[in-house]
């Protein structure tokens, strides 16, 4: 019954949440009114907040739809690290105070893999998001792919691996990490705002796609979050 009430109360929000956020863009952007600094300031706030309870009313849904069954993947042939840059730059389009830097795989023109684009996209939104949040301000966040790790699929799979220099994870809440509503409560997170839903939904279109989610952390230093997905089969790379 709460799963339920959950999923009809995002989708019930949805629409209101979507008809403020276009007058606020409205008034925004236009300018019909006078408005005074002061005002502006006050619409920019609601703007934010807005966008926030839109963000959680997304993740709710996924994360009804995933449990429910509902999602299924999208496959196509895509270059890995074109995704990546696309959601390395939609970070940085938020105006984010750190250094992001990707890191390729050497002498690789193209990482080829099948999947899900939008899904990725999504994972590595979520991963990215999450080391911006709880890194300190001007620190450097680096995106990692590594094509040469061996597994039991023909083409093998593909690492990427997200590290930030935040406040690191104790084992016992990684135990814990990637459930639904779960965050990690010390005093160098409690002030980052989140619903707890973003790394359970990451794992959940992770291993849609067949691969695995994982984190590695010391405290005080850095975390390193990282997920693997299918290469490309050679005979299907070959032909993209």
């Amino acid at each position: 019954m709460k799963d339920e009430f959950v999923s009809m109360a995002s989708h019930e929000l949805r629409t209101p949440v979507t008809i403020i956020k276009g007058y606020l863009e409205l008034l925004l952007a236009d300018e019909p009114l006078p408005l005074s600094t002061e005002q502006h300031q006050f619409l920019d706030a609601m703007s934010r907040s807005t966008d926030r309870l839109e963000r959680l009313i997304s993740d709710l849904l996924d994360m009804s739809r995933l449990e429910s069954g509902m999602v299924t993947i999208q496959s196509s042939v895509f270059d890995l690290k074109d995704v990546i840059s696309q959601a390395v730059d939609e970070i940085k389009a938020g105006k984010v105070d750190h250094c992001l830097e990707i890191k390729n795989p050497e002498g690789s023109p193209a990482v080829l893999v099948e999947a899900d684009k939008d899904r990725i996209r999504q994972v590595m939104t979520n991963l990215l998001s999450n080391a911006v949040k709880y890194s300190p301000a001007g620190s450097g966040i680096m995106v990692r792919i590594d094509d040469t790790v061996a597994g039991e699929d023909e083409g093998g799979l593909v690492k990427i691996s997200v590290e930030d220099h935040g406040p690191g994870i104790s084992e016992s809440d990684i135990e814990n990490l990637f459930q639904k509503f779960f965050r990690v409560d010390n005093s160098t997170t409690r002030s980052a705002t989140g619903s707890g839903l973003g790394l359970a939904i990451s794992k959940a279109l992770v291993e849609l796609h067949g691969g695995t989610i994982w984190v590695e952390s010391e405290p005080g230093l850095r975390s390193t979050f990282s997920f693997t997905i299918p290469k490309k089969s050679p005979e299907k790379a070959s032909s993209a």
